[in-house]
């Protein structure tokens, strides 16, 4: 997948392209190591099952968020996979970038709180592992709420609601979802 700066390095957050994703590896170290070909290909057959059925649910979900009023504003931009697959419109990121080492000008961030005040977005989201200060001051600014922290770039530590992939990707999907109410 491509984006407005290059590939999206993130196609893990749609779990159609993992599951893609698994059944490549699992047959790569089938044929690496043939002895254990068919433990390889049996795990991964389920983990793409696990991975389709995720996807359902977190389908379900957003289901029940009227399309307009799936808009949202994140960090960087980093759930394009993710946004793509659940049909969810992203009026823009605080970062203009799929890294998260760039830097946002101040006429960046007052263009996109025009953009949310006019846009229908209720809610700002901050990602894990990056700095919330500007994503609290854009929803400030434009009227709006500072959504519960996405998991994106990695997973959360011990305790916290992103321990595993399948965590992660719920996770997302619930906090999305309660702040696009």
């Amino acid at each position: 997948r491509r984006g407005t700066d290059g590939p999206d390095p993130h196609v893990w957050m749609d779990p159609t392209l993992a599951a893609q994703m698994v059944a490549t590896i699992g047959e790569a170290l089938a044929a690496a190591d043939t002895r254990n070909a068919q433990g390889y290909r049996d795990r991964a057959s389920s983990l793409r099952a696990t991975l389709g059925e995720l996807d359902r649910e977190l389908a379900s979900q957003i289901a029940q968020v009227p399309p307009s009023r799936r808009t949202i504003v994140t960090d960087h931009d980093a759930f394009r996979s993710f946004t793509d697959r659940y049909a969810i419109r992203v009026l823009g990121t605080i970062i203009p970038s799929v890294s998260s080492g760039a830097d946002p000008s101040a006429r960046d961030l007052t263009a996109l709180a025009t953009r949310i005040r006019q846009g229908g977005a209720t809610a700002v989201f901050a990602e894990s592992g990056l700095d919330a200060t500007l994503a609290r001051a854009l929803a400030r600014e434009s009227g709006v709420t500072l959504g519960a922290t996405l998991y994106a770039d990695s997973l959360g530590p011990a305790g916290s609601p992103a321990t595993t992939y399948l965590a992660m990707m719920r996770h997302n999907m619930r906090a999305l979802v309660d702040g696009m109410r």
